[in-house]
């Protein structure tokens, strides 16, 4: 009996982890289109390209800021994206991660900016790393930014 309750339970145990299948890293073509886009407004930001953020950022796009700032598609771009006085001579994502449901992405990276937040005044270059979630939603085709969350962290 005892031999019989050993047995039932290995086979138990092997079913249940044989069973399982480990995850993939499988990229889908959204999966691919959404990296795309988000490498696109990476590049576009320390360039201030008005023309390639307007057509990435939804016009209910929302920006919280490591500091806790919350700012609307209107007031990033000209407080922060297209400011001619904020400087960005470096701007990098890695360890990008995307998952997508339906006609939803959300993606998340770890980010290092070097930042001036004033070239005139405070011309100081912050060497920052942040932990950023991105969520996209597709329009006509097109993957578009409808929010954007910072976080100071370290570097991995």
């Amino acid at each position: 009996m005892k031999s019989m309750f050993l047995t039932g339970l290995l086979l138990w145990t092997s079913f249940l982890l044989g069973g399982q299948t480990p995850p993939t890293n499988k990229t889908t073509p959204a999966m691919e289109q959404v990296l795309k886009t988000h490498q696109a407004l990476y590049k576009a930001l320390p360039e201030k390209s008005a023309t390639v953020l307007e057509s990435i950022l939804r016009p209910e796009f929302v920006f919280t800021s490591a500091n806790g700032d919350l700012q609307d598609r209107a007031s990033f771009l000209a407080a922060f994206a297209l400011n001619e006085a904020v400087g960005i001579p470096l701007l990098q994502t890695s360890g990008q991660r995307i998952t997508v449901v339906g006609n939803t992405a959300v993606l998340t990276a770890l980010m290092h900016i070097h930042i001036i937040r004033n070239v005139q005044t405070d011309p100081v270059v912050r060497d920052l790393w942040e932990r950023v979630t991105e969520t996209y939603v597709q329009q006509d085709g097109q993957w578009k930014l409808l929010s954007l969350q910072a976080t100071y962290t370290k570097s991995d």
